[in-house]
């Protein structure tokens, strides 16, 4: 699936966590209309879903510079 669908699908109070290959978090979204998708679209790695003491959130794993 394309990101852009994929940010499309996800509802608007999803935490999104943009981390960098070592699981560094590199920033904190609250829905996909924060989120840049021409930008971030050529440098995601993977996306994952994971749980912390707030709830799930999606972690979005992307290249650096």
């Amino acid at each position: 699936m394309r990101f852009n669908k994929l940010m499309n699908r996800i509802g608007s109070n999803t935490r999104i966590k943009l981390c960098d290959k070592y699981n560094d978090i590199l920033e904190e979204k609250k829905g996909p209309e924060e989120i840049n998708c021409k930008y971030y679209s050529k440098k995601v790695l993977m996306i994952d879903a994971e749980s912390d003491e707030k709830g799930t959130y999606l972690k979005i794993i992307i290249k650096k510079g």
